[in-house]
């Protein structure tokens, strides 16, 4: 059986209100190229929830409602808590 060869083992997701706390408690804070790259997906998130027709309006955004997750070194975003 061949081997299977993972650099970076998948994390589950979690709320950035989460992960904000537990990294300023370790005295990791996100670095200022994180923080954009989050509020960026953030928005691309959001932008194409209010492209759909009809269009789906987040009315409580807000950092516990944001899951974040590691997929090798990037960061991924997923705007959640959508009351449809």
């Amino acid at each position: 059986m061949p081997a299977i060869f993972v650099s970076h083992p998948p994390t589950l997701p979690c709320h950035l209100a989460q992960r904000l706390r537990s990294r300023a408690h370790a005295g990791q804070p996100f670095t200022l190229r994180e923080r954009c790259h989050i509020a960026l997906q953030a928005a691309l998130g959001m932008a194409y929830l209010h492209d759909q027709h009809p269009a789906v309006i987040h009315f409580d955004l807000k950092p516990d409602n944001l899951l974040v997750e590691r997929e090798g070194q990037e960061v991924l975003v997923k705007v959640a808590d959508v009351s449809v």
